[in-house]
């Protein structure tokens, strides 16, 4: 979670804060590959909230409850299965960013060249 608004932060404040190179015409159109990114970090943020409050509720649950293996056996596979939608949305949110820096890197070098 923490990558995940650390690298929405930080690609937030490449746009806003990029004085000595900007994107012309149609160019900018590069920076519309931050939006998807970002709602992939979103949707892993997501899910880590929600694998956080299972993990807390299998601690509440520790033999408590007569069903407990069953409730056991249920919320570990939902941990695991949010676990992989979580790293696989991160996984998608940092893809799409590196796809965008390199396209601002490839308009960059195209401008200098001419």
């Amino acid at each position: 979670m923490n990558w995940s608004l650390t690298i929405t932060a930080a690609s937030f404040l490449l746009i806003l804060s990029n004085s000595y190179y900007k994107l012309k015409g149609n160019k900018k159109i590069a920076y519309l590959f931050f939006f998807p990114a970002w709602i992939f970090f979103g949707f892993s943020i997501e899910k880590y909230n929600e694998l956080s409050n299972d993990i807390i509720l299998i601690k509440l649950l520790y033999k408590e409850t007569p069903d407990y293996q069953e409730n056991f056996n249920r919320l570990t596979l939902e941990i695991n299965n949010l676990y992989s939608l979580q790293t696989e949305n991160f996984f998608y949110g940092i893809s799409v960013i590196i796809l965008a820096i390199t396209l601002i890197i490839i308009f960059f070098i195209l401008d200098k060249q001419n």
